[in-house]
This record gives C-alpha cells, structure tokens and sequence, in this order.
C-alpha cells in the first residue's frame, strides 16, 4: 500500500478507481496461509488505494508485520461511504476468515440500519445482533465484553503457567497451544465489535450517569482488549455534539486505525483524529461518495476507495459465506425489546 498521503499521482490513480466502482471481486477476499493461522494480526481488504488493496489491520499481539492497533474510529456525513465500508468489513472478513477465528457481535443505534441485513443473513460468524436504539443494551454489551475480556484474560494466565510456566502475552500463543494440546483448554475466535452511529450513546443528557459508565467500559476495552482478541471498530457521522467527545477521551485516543470519509473541517479537530488529518482538511472536505482517508498507525494517511456492494447483491455473497462455512452452525443471539441481553 502507498502510505505517502502526500503522492498526488496516488491520490489520482484513488480517484480513478471511483470512476469505475470498486467491487469485491476486485480486491479479493484474501487467504490465511499456513504460517499465518496462528498470527497476531487479522487484516481485512476493504478497498483500494491507488492500484493497492486497502486494508483494516488488528493486531492482537506485538506482530513487527503490522501496527500495534486495538481499534477503529470511522466518521463521515450520511451517504458518504460507511455503510459500504461497515458491509465490507463483515462480509470480506467473513469470506477471508473461519467462524473458528473471528466472530463479528453488531449493535446499531440507527434504526433499520446496515446492522439489519444480518438478522436473517444465518451467516455462522455473526454471534450477537443488537436491534435496540436503546443506551441501555450499550451498558449491558459493553459490562459483558468486559467480563469477557477477565475470563480470557484468565484463560490466558492458567493456561500459560500450565504449559511453560509464564503467561500467554496474547491471544495467538494461547490458540497455538491448546489447538497442539486439546487438554489444555478451547480454541477462542477473535471478536470485532461493530457499532453504527455510535455517536448516539453521548447524545442524551437525561442519563448521565449511565453516559459516563458507558465511556469508562469503553476505555477499559480498548486499553485492556486487544492481547486477548476483542476489537471494537465504531461508525459516526462525528463526534462534535451532545456529550460524544466523551468518545474522543475513551476511544479515539487509545486507538490509532481511523478512517475520515467526506466530513466539515471542524469535525476532523472536534473527533480527535489529529494533526495529520487537519492537514489533509480541505481534501476531507471535498471527497466523493465511496472515497476516505484512511490510517493504520496513526501516522501514515492514504486515500482510498471502499468496495462497494449493491443492497440487492448482499443474499449473494451471504449464501457464499454459508456454503463455505457450511459445517458451522448459526447461532446468532438477536438482542431487542422481547429478548433482552
């Protein structure tokens, strides 16, 4: 990938790319190898950048081969491309990876979000769906990842004292042991949560005090999460508004993947995403449909086209997931007002 932001035959060869759509078929859905089943980091292809595959990175362990990243912000206006990037994603990660070793949990606050196209998809890697609006089913999420992330914390301790007599530094180590020694202990997958329009769990004043837990818990999963394989990638228009900074604070500042679609200048500064971006602000500003700024490491900035796939395609590439997965059982638990978390 060209990472030199700053290459303007590169940010042509982008613009090129949207005259032309980008498709899925077009960056591939990639493959593990052999001598990556057991590697730190999980990369995803979303699009493209220049004549190179973009793609979103997350590194469990201390992997040199990628940026040591817990998470992503993605901002941008209504229509502007992260619906197409949140479905690519889900299904590219679905394509590349097995149910065994990654696990998407989707909490939308937009009601009929993309969220919603996976209720009946009966895709094996979608483990929990979220349809509620509600600030409430975000507390109770975000208090079982947390003890989610003490149980395989645990795991990884015992397990390692067991084996070598010191703990698992992360997920991979463990997975690799007890794959080699079943006795041992079970495989654990690797876990992306998706939140769209993240921004509405800081929109209402009337709960502050559920607010505030909300920014604590999320502070403590992306510090705390990433060695034992729980990822938290959230979707926003901006982070501008209501008590949302808090948001900056807990998140954006513990992690270094963000994604800018076409968004006002202000909101580049107000949503954390630094200098490097400000920089790039008038660009931001001016991006068409399907374009981003996109950074890995907090520090190197590319522009890039998300693969985009039609609504009416979407059964398409869910059917491919479940015939290539097809000895996986779908066990979607779908969290709303009659089944609550």
């Amino acid at each position: 990938m060209n990472n030199d932001f700053k290459n303007e035959k590169g940010a042509d060869k982008a613009q090129n790319i949207h005259d032309k759509a980008v498709s899925y078929e077009d960056i591939g859905f990639g493959t593990v190898s052999p001598e990556d089943k057991y590697s730190s980091v999980i990369s995803i292809p979303i699009g493209k950048s220049g004549t190179d595959i973009a793609e979103i990175s997350l590194n469990c362990g201390g992997s040199k081969c990628a940026p040591i990243n817990s998470g992503y912000i993605i901002i941008g206006r209504p229509a502007c491309g992260k619906t197409a990037l949140f479905h690519g994603l889900i299904l590219n990660g679905c394509m590349k990876y097995s149910p065994n070793d990654l696990q998407f949990w989707l909490l939308d606050f937009k009601c009929g979000g993309a969220s919603s196209n996976y209720e009946h998809a009966n895709i094996p890697h979608i483990k929990l769906l979220s349809k509620n609006n509600d600030i409430g089913d975000a507390l109770c999420l975000l208090t079982n990842l947390t003890a989610e992330i003490k149980r395989r914390g645990d795991l990884l301790n015992s397990v390692g004292q067991a084996f070598r007599g010191t703990n698992f530094s992360d997920l991979s180590e463990y997975n690799k042991c007890v794959d080699e020694h079943l006795e041992l202990g079970e495989h654990m997958s690797r876990i992306i949560v998706m939140i769209d329009e993240a921004q509405d769990m800081f929109n209402d004043k009337s709960v502050d005090g559920d607010v505030c837990k909300i920014a604590d818990l999320i502070s403590e999963i992306a510090i705390k999460g990433r060695y034992v394989g729980i990822h938290m990638i959230m979707f926003a228009q901006n982070l501008c508004f209501g008590q949302s900074h808090l948001l900056v604070k807990s998140f954006v500042n513990h992690i270094k993947g963000k994604a800018s679609f076409s968004v006002d200048a202000i909101c580049i500064r107000e949503s954390g995403f630094g200098e490097r971006f400000w920089e790039l602000k008038n660009e931001i500003s001016d991006l068409r449909q399907g374009e981003a700024y996109l950074t890995n490491d907090d520090v190197n900035i590319v522009k890039c086209v998300a693969a985009y796939c039609p609504q009416r395609d979407l059964e398409k590439y869910f059917a491919e997931i479940r015939n290539k997965y097809s000895d996986f059982k779908c066990e979607t638990k779908i969290i709303d007002k009659k089944n609550p978390l």
